[in-house]
Parts: structure tokens; C-alpha cells; sequence
């Protein structure tokens, strides 16, 4: 009946492929797949058995099921006639499923993973947020290639020789999907992500981490030092003497999003980072003063004005002015489009202007009040 059904909803004669959703159903509150009215009425080998009969008269081509284990793909691979052609279980950077891939592979089955990009944990219960989307590691695997973290999600699944089937009903979405075919992954990259499996953080935990101290200090900075502040590729900011090299200072964050910027005294460093945080840092000696999380990666210097406001922009296209002397959020303005430049502001005026990047790939200019971020024009 479900099988006939599906011809009809689709206006087609036969299917490509027919999958066993779950082997039991249950009642709502315990099972995604709750009983309907006399369900079940017949095992899964029943279903299995109708399924080969209607591809022997060409009506599915091809036979799998969904959410299964490896005993169940034992006991199915035994049992059938007709080859599994398809498996659909939940696969995530998470939630790796990696003995049933192994599995597939070693009988020729093709492996499809649903929740890819992690809503299942949030539809499960299991988390209040979705792991995955919120990943720092993602984020900075993202930014390096100026990607949204879905997109990287979906090139390493399909890297890792997994069908994907992300959902969406709006064409910019639906898009930006296809667009994860244009990403190439490292060998590193795609390592990191292999590494997440079962390692979800909590949110308290990133706080927890930043209590310890991130800086090594081998040399106070004195007034009147000459003093060059750079980055590495591992995410290590550091401050030298320019003359000889000699360490003063070095902030581990592993992160490094921009290039940093100074308060009118030269007590104060800011610099956004890839995982999503804003720093102010003491100069002289490198210590954490505040940071600030917007939730989405910052790879954009910030701007600091003469009277100690700092504008900025994250990956998620939120426009932010803070006080610079604690962080607190001034305005907040949605540019619909990541922020990749640096803000920029008339002296003469209470203009502030800044660019955002749609995920077509079209650009648009603001110019935003500087008080309240009101919108005066857009290009």
C-alpha cells in the first residue's frame, strides 16, 4: 500500500529505490516512527518479501532500508534475495556511524546519511542546540575557505564516499548546498573533522577552557618599546621586539581571525577570531581584558574610534558597536550577508559604512548611523 501510494504522489510507474524506514514503529512519545491504527500488521521480512516481488515486476529498481545496525544488515543480507542496494542511517561529523559504513562497503552497499548538518540532535532531545552548525573546529575550517560551516559539512560527507540529502524549501539555501561542490578540503582539514566523532562539547565547556589562562609571558612590555604583534597559521598571536625578535608575549587561541588594532593609548589590542570571539588583550603583557561572542566567525579587522566605540561584522552577517572599554553592545544590525571588510567612517560625520557578501556572491554597501545603526542608504 505505502509503495502504490508513493506511485501515485509522484505520477510515476515505477521507483528508483524503496527503503524500509525502521523495522518497528512505536508510540509517539518513544518513536520517531509512531504506530498508526492496527500497525504493525507484519514483521519487516514481510515487507522485505513484497518489496522483491515488485521488483521483479519492475516496479522498484532498487531495495534498502533506513536506521539500522549491523546485526539487522547481517541478518537482511542473509535473508534477501534480492540485494540491499541502499542504506540511510543518521550520519554527522558527531555521529560518524563508521562500523556500518565499513560494513556497506565490504557488500556493495551505498551509504546515505540523513542529518548531516545535525538537526537530528535537537529533534532527538539529546541537545537544546544543534552541535554541528555551532562547531568552533567547523567554523574554522569555514572561514579558511570563506565557506558557510554547512557547505563543509557536505563536502566531507561526500569525500567520505557518503550520499547526502540536506533539505531545504528556499532557493538561497538550496543553492548555497550545491555550492559545497566547490570546496576542496585538505587532507588535514578532513582529518579534524574525522577526529569529531562522539566528541560533542557542551556550551559551558568552551567557558570552562577559557578560564584557563591562554598566555605565556616571558617579558612585560614597557613604555616606549618598539613592538611588532603577528599571527600563525596555528593560531598563536604574538608580540616581538622589532629590533631582535625576542618574545614578549604570546595569546594561544588557535583561531586568529584578522589583524589586530589599537585604543588611542596603545594599552589595548582588539583582533576578531574564527571562532566566533572578539578579544581585548593588555598590550603589555597579553592578558585577556573581555571577549565578545557574536556566534559566527569574525575575519574582518574590527575599527575603533577616537572616543572608544568598536564596529565590526561576523560570518553570520550581523553588524555589532560595542564599548570598547567592556564589550557591552551598543546596536546590532542585520546585513544579510557575511561581513568580510572592515568597517570605515567619515570623521566629519555619523556615517559608518561597511560591505556584506550575499551567498549568491552579490555584494551589497551600507552606510549605517553610528549611534543606532539605522540604515541611511544601501548600494
Amino acid at each position: 500500500n505505502a509503495i502504490q501510494l508513493s506511485l501515485s504522489n509522484l505520477h510515476m510507474n515505477y521507483l528508483d529505490a524503496f527503503l524500509i524506514h525502521s523495522i518497528g514503529c512505536g508510540s509517539e512519545d518513544e518513536s520517531c516512527l509512531p504506530c498508526g491504527h492496527g500497525e504493525p500488521s507484519g514483521s519487516w521480512k514481510d515487507s522485505w518479501r513484497v518489496m522483491e516481488e515488485l521488483h521483479s515486476n519492475g516496479v522498484i529498481r532498487s531495495l534498502g532500508i533506513s536506521n539500522v545496525d549491523i546485526p539487522l544488515l547481517e541478518e537482511l543480507v542473509e535473508f534477501a534475495k534480492v540485494p540491499v542496494s541502499l542504506v540511510q542511517n543518521w550520519f554527522d561529523p558527531f555521529n560518524q556511524d563508521e562500523g556500518v559504513r565499513i560494513f556497506c562497503k565490504k557488500h556493495n552497499v551505498a551509504y546515505m546519511g540523513y542529518s548531516t548538518l545535525g538537526s537530528v540532535w535537537i529533534g532527538s532531545g539529546t541537545t537544546d542546540y544543534n552541535p554541528v552548525l555551532s562547531s568552533n573546529k567547523l567554523k574554522d575550517i569555514a572561514a579558511n575557505h570563506k565557506a558557510a560551516v554547512s557547505q563543509v559539512v557536505l563536502r566531507w560527507a561526500m569525500d567520505s564516499d557518503v550520499i547526502v540529502i540536506p533539505r531545504s524549501s528556499q532557493a538561497v539555501h538550496i543553492n548555497v548546498n550545491f555550492m559545497s561542490m566547490n570546496i576542496a578540503l585538505s587532507d588535514f582539514e578532513v582529518e579534524i573533522v574525522n577526529r569529531l566523532e562522539g566528541r560533542i562539547r557542551m556550551p559551558d565547556e568552551d567557558e570552562a577552557d577559557y578560564k584557563e589562562s591562554n598566555t605565556r609571558v616571558k617579558k612585560q612590555v614597557k613604555h616606549g618599546d618598539s613592538i611588532l604583534f603577528l599571527s600563525s597559521v596555528d593560531g598563536i598571536l604574538y608580540a616581538l621586539e622589532t629590533s631582535s625578535g625576542l618574545v614578549y608575549w604570546s595569546f594561544h587561541i588557535g583561531a586568529v581571525g584578522t589583524s589586530v588594532v589599537f585604543s588611542n593609548d596603545g594599552r589595548k589590542l582588539y583582533f576578531g577570531s574564527v571562532n566566533s570571539f572578539l578579544y581585548s588583550l593588555s598590550t603589555q603583557n597579553g592578558s585577556t581584558i573581555w571577549r565578545f561572542n557574536s556566534g559566527a566567525a569574525i575575519t574582518a579587522a574590527p575599527f575603533v574610534t577616537a572616543d572608544g566605540i568598536i564596529y565590526f561584522g561576523d560570518h553570520n552577517g550581523t553588524f555589532y558597536a560595542l564599548a570598547a572599554a567592556d564589550s557591552s553592545q551598543l546596536y546590532s544590525v542585520d546585513l544579510n550577508g557575511s561581513v568580510e571588510t572592515s568597517a570605515m567612517m567619515n570623521p566629519r560625520s555619523d556615517t559608518v559604512y561597511v560591505s556584506s557578501l550575499l551567498k549568491d556572491g552579490r555584494g551589497n554597501f551600507y552606510a549605517l548611523h553610528t549611534v543606532d545603526g539605522n540604515i541611511y542608504w544601501s548600494y
